[in-house]
């Protein structure tokens, strides 16, 4: 090369000390260098092996928010589709002519109060609601009876057989009604107990003058 005005040439050599060194220690480079490469090559199997779980790990966990997102919106389906069972039901209940329909929980709280249940017992909906069965139309010798029935639907899920039960109207007089009575699972999942009360009012007044009929046939010359 051209430097100060002067053509300069430069020459390389190793000395033979340096080549023999260099040959001596080649070996040793070597399994180093195959070292080196073992150790990357381990870190890097390890790193895509890591990076291998993590992607399953969040594929898992999305496949598992879609299957509870899922469920949620399933319960959420079937929550509407019961509240708007109920309210059809409460609504035909509420409708039925001639027939007290009254629903209580599983403690004899009322939950439902129709209108012929007013105009059988004299309560209105804003009095019976709220209130127990037992303080409202359960006459005082029968209320022990009454809740140990109310037990024992609570515990085996069935109703008691439907009945003629002399029952207390709002003013204190005893009516007798034909009781029937059916267990709905509430949408809190609670069992709700409806009773269907038939006023037997006019039968039994019916049947008292067709015996006094009798009798005064009977007695007749």
């Amino acid at each position: 090369f051209e430097f100060g005005g002067r053509v300069w040439t430069l020459s390389f050599r190793s000395l033979p000390e340096f080549g023999d060194s260099s040959q001596k220690q080649k070996p040793y480079f070597v399994a180093i260098a195959g070292v080196l490469s073992s150790m990357l090559l381990a870190a890097f199997v390890g790193w895509m092996s890591l990076l291998q779980r993590r992607r399953i790990r969040a594929a898992v966990r999305l496949a598992q928010d879609a299957e509870a997102q899922n469920r949620e919106e399933e319960r959420r389906r079937q929550d509407q589709l019961l509240r708007e069972s109920e309210s059809r039901f409460r609504t035909v209940m509420e409708n039925i002519p001639n027939i007290a329909v009254q629903a209580y929980s599983m403690d004899g709280t009322v939950t439902f109060w129709n209108q012929a249940s007013v105009d059988l017992y004299g309560y209105s909906a804003e009095e019976a609601i709220g209130a127990n069965l037992l303080d409202l139309i359960i006459p005082t010798e029968m209320r022990a009876e009454v809740t140990s029935a109310m037990e024992l639907m609570k515990t085996t899920g069935h109703p008691i057989p439907a009945g003629e039960l002399p029952l207390r109207t709002k003013s204190g007089s005893r009516i007798p009604v034909l009781s029937s009575h059916a267990l709905v699972k509430h949408i809190s999942r609670e069992f709700e107990l409806f009773c269907l009360d038939t006023d037997l009012s006019e039968i039994r007044e019916a049947e008292k003058q067709l015996r006094k009929l009798s009798l005064a046939v009977e007695q007749s010359p």
